[in-house]
């Protein structure tokens, strides 16, 4: 550390003074660990942990940003006695870096430390800001990029201009070949060494896509006759496209209009007979500047949104109201990508994010809760319509002689109306002959089923809730820091309590939908003839105990967020057990994962399920 100049010291640290220190795994796991014993004593504690940043920062310069991106901790922060001296109280801290860098020892004493120490004393943190325009996460761990409507047109460019390199042709028409292809340049590339790039401009409708823009020359002097209106034009005041038909500009206009108007704005086509040529953009484009501007505004938005509309590897974020960006993935598509907003969702589907289950499974869970199935099953097995009001009345006792509040008596096996009169035997001049066994299994079976989906419903609907409270809870924290720094107070490194809440509303995105994967996987409804029921019973254990492990590791760092938050407590117990449970927490959630991955999905055979694999890094980084 000695080797480094102050200067240089400080352009590190403030390069990434808000480095959080990761717990890292145990000795004999990882690069080597530093081991840092800082004394406890009017504040040095805090200091300590701003010098290991500090080594950190000096010994890890050249991987420093892609050894944040991967950061996995794993391991425990504890306390130690120093034994030799019973006034002071030490801290230990082990860190790792995926980047594979060694880590530097530091002493209490040494220079290196005294000044991260004395220059981080005067330092508020960093409160996060919103995303910019465009945030690329396009990592091994985060395959999209989050999108926004500026960035649009610059993509559209850079598509059209890779085309252009391909088939030789204008960038209009090569925007024209990217539409009809829904923006998809492998298919563009496929057809062009398969079949040449005539039938690529033949399938897409660009005629000419070779020829030079049309100038001004002979045919632009005098009158010409246009075949549309049958009115004499001036040259000047006609329009050429492509393809070679020439109309007035009036006639070209109102054709454009109509098309935007009926939804084909990205494909206009030739008003020639039997021709069906796409027209040229540009064209297009000049033709409407005649029009009212909020034409010419709806054409250009059109051909902006074709990119995210007919584009398969780009979906809208689904917020409400909508925050005006878009992710597009750079592989596959089953990933459950946060958008800038803070909105996280299944790309496959464009449903809310729900891994592990499959899109198969969160739709029929969808329909289930939305239309509240269950319980409309649950009122046919226990209830029958009058057959006169058509109320359902439900049977509480008695006989098979049932009387509706209307005053309607009916029988309750068949639910046909009789008299008044009946016995405990039958009812007077009426003989449905119907089993009552059946009807008695009947109503056993929908009473089960409904109590085993309430189970699942209120555990899936408790977490929901507690995700988005803690939502809330994430921007009142950020408020009372920023209050705090408004005011002047002392506020210091609270990116450990913020990663905290990050780390717990993952949890819960977890946790909410693991209750209907075991609703749909254990019941035997989809994966019926996978696994038999020992071992349908075996699985449904095993799973269980990840998710009850997790569950209650996910409350005890709420109850530890909620005291820490309330008071923006920077206890160092409190500290400690906070970044353990996050940790723990982490690990859990990865278990979890890869037992439903390996053990549960992988087993299967009839049929296969994909899902989107968890990242760690989603909501941690930073």
């Amino acid at each position: 550390n000695t080797q480094h100049s102050a200067a240089e010291r400080r352009r590190r640290k403030d390069s990434c003074h808000r480095l959080l220190p990761a717990p890292l795994p145990r000795h004999g796991v990882g690069p080597p660990v530093a081991a840092v014993h800082v004394r406890r004593d009017r504040g040095l504690v805090r200091r300590g942990l701003e010098a290991i940043s500090s080594t950190l920062e000096c010994d890890t310069e050249q991987t420093h940003t892609a050894a944040v991106g991967s950061a996995m901790p794993t391991g425990s922060v504890h306390m130690a006695d120093a034994g030799s001296d019973d006034e002071d109280e030490f801290l230990s801290d082990e860190f790792e870096l995926d980047g594979g860098g060694s880590s530097g020892h530091s002493e209490g004493g040494g220079s290196s430390s005294s000044e991260a120490s004395s220059s981080q004393e005067d330092s508020l943190m960093t409160v996060p800001s919103d995303a910019g325009a465009v945030a690329t996460s396009s990592g091994a761990g985060n395959p999209y990029t989050i999108v926004s409507s500026e960035a649009i047109k610059r993509l559209q460019d850079e598509a059209a201009a890779a085309v252009v390199a391909l088939l030789g042709c204008k960038h209009t028409a090569a925007r024209s070949v990217l539409m009809f292809y829904r923006w998809d340049q492998e298919r563009v590339a496929s057809d062009l060494v398969e079949k040449g790039a005539e039938y690529v401009f033949s399938r897409a409708g660009v005629a000419n896509a070779n020829a030079p823009p049309q100038g001004s020359g002979d045919n632009d002097i005098g009158m010409l006759s246009c075949q549309i209106c049958c009115c004499d034009v001036a040259a000047a005041e006609c329009t050429t496209m492509d393809c070679g038909h020439r109309f007035c500009s009036d006639c070209w206009r109102q054709h454009c209009l109509a098309q935007i108007s009926e939804g084909k704005a990205c494909s206009i086509r030739c008003m020639a007979y039997k021709c069906g040529a796409v027209c040229d953009l540009d064209k297009v484009q000049q033709l409407l500047c005649g029009a009212p501007r909020g034409d010419l505004r709806r054409f250009q938005q059109a051909v902006l949104l074709s990119y995210i509309e007919d584009n398969a590897s780009v979906r809208v974020c689904p917020s409400v109201p909508w925050c005006g960006a878009a992710v597009q993935v750079n592989g596959d598509a089953f990933v459950e990508p946060e958008c800038s907003c803070g909105t996280v969702f299944c790309f496959k589907c464009g449903k809310d994010a729900h891994s592990p289950c499959t899109c198969q499974m969160w739709l029929l869970w969808e329909g289930k809760t939305s239309g509240d199935s269950e319980t409309r099953n649950w009122m046919a097995a226990h209830t029958k319509p009058c057959p006169k009001c058509t109320k359902p009345v439900e049977k509480n006792g008695g006989c098979n002689h049932v009387t509706c509040p209307c005053g309607q008596s009916f029988c309750w096996h068949c639910g046909q109306a009789t008299g008044m009169t009946h016995t405990w035997q039958g009812i007077k001049g009426h003989d449905c002959g119907r089993f009552k066994e059946d009807t008695d299994r009947r109503v056993g079976d929908a009473a089960r089923s409904h109590k085993r989906y309430m189970h699942y419903f209120e555990r899936w609907k408790g977490h929901s809730d507690s995700h988005a409270k803690e939502n809330i809870t994430r921007k009142q924290l950020l408020q009372s820091i920023e209050s705090k720094m408004d005011g002047g107070v002392d506020a210091r490194d609270y990116s450990w309590l913020l990663r905290a809440v990050d780390q717990l509303r993952a949890a819960r995105v977890v946790l909410a939908p693991s209750y209907p994967f075991a609703y749909f996987f254990f019941g035997n409804d989809i994966y019926a003839s996978e696994f038999g029921a020992e071992e349908n019973l075996c699985n449904q254990h095993l799973f269980e105990d990840q998710q009850q492990m997790l569950e209650s590791e996910v409350e005890r760092l709420a109850e530890l967020v909620q005291s820490c938050s309330e008071a923006l407590s920077i206890d160092l117990e409190d500290r400690v057990h906070t970044i353990n449970s996050t940790v723990n927490i982490q690990q859990r959630i990865i278990r979890m994962f890869d037992l439903i991955e390996n053990d549960l999905y992988g087993k299967l055979q009839a049929c296969s399920a994909q899902i989107a694999p968890y990242n760690p890094k989603r909501n941690l980084a930073g």
